[in-house]
């Protein structure tokens, strides 16, 4: 079977729209620069759709060496750089607290005057490193737990064919989306080579509420999860697409229109 990438995203802050790419620089802590940044309020909690589903309504777009968001008629550049500063923050992420640095005011009040609250950017603290359950050999940095996200578009058009709706994949918010082949070929994928990476399956993403958010307009429903919980439910939890590791020393260079080459 011939599958090939026909898109590739990344998420520069985490729960906010992402950016469609022609290549990624794959590392063992996933994408470069995914998830780099991370919104909290005055709480230390991270900002996420499933609280606020307004986070869908950003508009970001990569600029030299960092990111532009834009929201309102207003925008701002975040360089991928940008410099921490102030005290150290044990932030919260679900049951877990990472040490993390804000960025600088005029970032944190840009954000608060258009959300309409106290909101802080903040990067994860130097040489803090977040490994992946039973895999040390894999990192992420605010993503929820693994670093590269599959999806095959058979699984998805056949997700749409149960529902009889046409759903972005941007719902599930993949870093790889790939042609041809049977709905979920990817759960069976234990090695695969893409481009200049080889990775190695970690585990099937178990999805939540924020697929049921839509991504152009913020508006919340039951679908897809409403059917996807008919045929995909294991253990009591809804699968739908695949989270891998970068295997090589390094990184690596995932491209759209690359091969993917199932070793095992």
């Amino acid at each position: 079977m011939s599958y090939r990438v026909s898109s590739l995203y990344t998420y520069p802050i985490k729960s906010l729209p992402g950016i469609s790419v022609n290549s990624l620089v794959m590392t063992h802590s996933g994408p470069r620069y995914d998830r780099h940044f991370m919104l909290i309020d005055d709480n230390n909690t991270f900002l996420c759709q499933r609280r606020q589903p307004d986070l869908a309504l950003f508009k970001t777009t990569l600029k030299n060496e960092g990111i532009r968001v834009e929201r309102n008629g207003s925008q701002i550049d975040i360089p991928f750089n940008a410099p921490a500063q102030g005290e150290m923050i044990n932030s919260k992420l679900h049951q877990e607290f990472i040490p993390v640095r804000a960025l600088h005011s005029d970032i944190n009040t840009w954000f608060s005057e258009v959300l309409g609250q106290s909101v802080r950017v903040v990067r994860q603290a130097k040489n803090h490193m977040r490994h992946v359950k039973n895999h040390d050999d894999a990192t992420v940095v605010f993503a929820d737990s693994s670093p590269v996200l599959i999806i095959g578009q058979p699984a998805l058009n056949h997700l749409n064919e149960k529902i009889n709706q046409d759903f972005s994949v941007l719902r599930f918010r993949p870093n790889i989306v790939f042609l041809n082949g049977q709905p979920h070929d990817e759960d069976l994928w234990k090695s695969i080579e893409i481009g200049e990476g080889l990775f190695n399956q970690i585990k099937k993403c178990s999805r939540c509420k924020i697929t049921t958010i839509d991504p152009v307009t913020g508006e919340g429903g039951v679908e897809p999860l409403k059917t996807l919980s008919s045929y995909r439910k294991e253990n009591n939890k809804i699968k739908f697409g695949v989270y891998f590791k970068l295997e090589n020393a390094g990184h690596a260079i995932v491209s759209v229109g690359d091969s993917i080459s199932v070793k095992s």
